[in-house]
């Protein structure tokens, strides 16, 4: 088993995410039968994919790559279902399923000054074409999330500040042969780049579990 450091992590670097309409059907095909999909507007769900690279100061230093189709809700909680999510560590994948029942996957990632790409075993997942952006604001961030563990649904809140940007210049890419592509299909628009980024995520704290009815 590898090893990876306990919660709570610290994560400093910088992150861009977009967010788009998801097809109903095809969000409730990716959340697991007892979370409540919410839905914003008729047919659709919210969904958002978020790139990020996480420096030296942080807990452990790495990249990740997540896939959330929805934003649910189970038992009197809100939280983004990540349905996918890659990270370039073993360590940081160990920690992520091991401590708050994230699926991580490894994946390699590429940056360049345009962006980067996202590929695992030589299959691109996606690309962010990215610009540079507008002075942003700082603010603060509340980023709910569920995770799982068997039939064990874990909740937490990532919180912190990053100066954050409209970048209209970028944007994200999933190709027809990524397995983000059925979800998230074309490309994003209205991505946000988060600079200065700083996010504590703590322990996950038991939700209940999703043989019971969400109340």
């Amino acid at each position: 088993m590898t090893d990876s450091p306990p919660a709570p992590w610290r994560l400093v670097g910088e992150a861009w995410a977009a967010a788009t309409l998801v097809d109903l059907g095809a969000a409730r095909r990716a959340v697991p039968a007892g979370l409540r999909v919410i839905s914003p507007w008729p047919g659709c769900s919210l969904g958002i994919l978020y790139l990020a690279r996480y420096g030296p100061e942080s807990t452990l230093s790495y990249h990740e790559l997540i896939a959330i189709p929805a934003l649910c809700w189970h038992a009197g909680r809100v939280g983004a279902w990540v349905s996918r999510i890659w990270v370039d560590d073993p360590r940081s994948q160990a920690g992520g399923r091991e401590i708050w029942g994230l699926p991580k996957e490894l994946a390699c990632f590429q940056w360049g000054p345009e962006g980067a790409r996202v590929l695992q075993d030589g299959r691109v997942l996606c690309e962010m074409r990215a610009a540079p952006a507008p002075r942003g604001i700082r603010v603060p961030l509340a980023l709910p999330a569920f995770g799982l563990r068997g039939s064990s649904l874990l909740h937490f809140t990532g919180r912190g500040t990053a100066t954050a940007a409209w970048a209209p210049s970028a944007a994200f890419i999933a190709p027809r042969s990524s397995p983000l592509a059925g979800l998230f299909p074309g490309a994003f628009g209205r991505t946000v780049h988060l600079a200065d980024l700083s996010l504590r995520v703590p322990a996950p704290v038991a939700a209940g579990t999703l043989d019971e009815a969400p109340l």
